[in-house]
């Protein structure tokens, strides 16, 4: 059993650096290339979940090539298609038939070493690399409306809390001293990706029932229009009552989006935790009776 896992390891290793190769190629011709940055990362939160439930896959010493070969060969006619003929594909087309053949050729390795069964075993960890796939570009340009129209109405509660003046019009805050647009660039929908992304692996590990797990990545959306909101407005009052080229070329502006993002895995701890207690106070009741 060690032995298949370590040939597997290797396997899925070099299926890893074949995607990430051809996926650093398809990005670097991509003019929306930042929406897709992080499929990168998703086969190695899919590979941690595998680890973790390795102990569950079938034993033995059996292997089987028959099944497995011919989904292995599936999936390099597939690359070998988008090699030869993927060029004038919609760009996220292209990326989903990359990423699928990706998939099918991992998942040959599995059959190999593990059989048919093992798919379903692994299940959970293969429901991560559903994020590999890009969203239609009609469903991202919904989703990147849907996060600006949520944080300006997030960052205008916070205004009105903390009795800033302003005039609001649209997407645009006139304050005493600048403006400030909310843009599609700053509609969060980056870190909003990568949230969703942690919530799901976080619930998959944390959370033990499905209606928990739906419960905390029905809770992301709301969290990550917070989080860009209090971003919104933080930049806006520094930029008032500071120096309002903090919204032009600031540190805070440009690269300090990682600690409004630490703030957003904070609340969505935070959720876990009360997600998780819920558990422990059935626990206690059942104790007392």
């Amino acid at each position: 059993m060690r032995g298949k896992n370590s040939y597997l390891l290797v396997y899925g290793l070099f299926v890893y650096g074949v995607y990430v190769w051809h996926l650093n190629e398809f990005l670097g011709k991509s003019l929306h290339s930042e929406y897709y940055s992080h499929a990168a990362y998703i086969p190695l939160l899919s590979a941690c979940l595998f680890f973790i439930r390795k102990d569950s896959f079938p034993t033995g010493a059996a292997w089987f090539p028959v099944s497995g070969l011919p989904v292995i060969a599936a999936a390099l006619a597939l690359y070998l298609f988008l090699g030869k003929f993927g060029g004038p594909l919609q760009e996220s087309v292209h990326l989903a038939l990359l990423s699928l053949a990706a998939v099918i050729l991992w998942s040959g390795g599995l059959i190999i070493c593990h059989g048919t069964r093992a798919l379903r075993l692994a299940a959970t960890p293969l429901s991560v690399l559903i994020f590999m796939f890009p969203l239609p570009v009609a469903v991202m340009d919904k989703l990147i409306l849907l996060l600006r129209i949520g944080s300006t109405g997030s960052a205008d509660c916070l205004f009105r809390i903390a009795g800033v003046p302003y005039v609001r019009d649209g997407f645009i805050f006139y304050l005493p001293t600048l403006y400030v647009t909310v843009a599609e660039q700053c509609s969060g929908i980056h870190s909003t990706i990568a949230l969703t992304v942690t919530g799901l692996f976080a619930a998959l590990i944390f959370l033990d029932t499905p209606w928990k797990r739906v419960v905390l990545m029905l809770s992301i959306i709301p969290i990550a229009i917070f989080k860009n909101g209090l971003r919104i407005f933080v930049l806006s009052v520094l930029g008032v009552y500071n120096n309002e080229k903090i919204l032009a070329d600031g540190w805070l502006h440009k690269s300090g989006g990682f600690l409004f993002f630490i703030f957003a895995l904070l609340l969505l701890w935070g959720v876990i935790r009360l997600l998780s207690m819920e558990g422990v106070i059935a626990k206690n009741a059942e104790t007392h009776d």
